[in-house]
C-alpha cells in the first residue's frame, strides 16, 4: 500500500467478503511506490476450501 490512508477502505471492502466474526489474519504495510506506479495496492492472497467443496 503507498498510501495508508486507504487502510479504511480496504478493511470495508475486505469486510463484504469474509466472515467478520472470524476475520482472516493480515498485515497491511507501507511502501514507497509499486512497481507500476498507478497502482496504490497490492494483494497477495491464500484461501483452503473444504474437502466437500470439490
Amino acid at each position: 500500500m503507498t498510501d495508508t490512508r486507504h487502510v479504511t477502505a480496504v478493511h470495508e471492502v475486505r469486510d463484504e467478503y469474509v466472515d467478520t466474526k472470524r476475520s482472516p489474519a493480515s498485515t497491511a504495510v507501507q511502501v514507497a511506490a509499486l512497481f507500476r506506479p498507478e497502482l496504490l495496492l497490492e494483494v497477495e492472497a491464500l484461501a483452503l476450501a473444504p474437502e466437500t467443496a470439490r
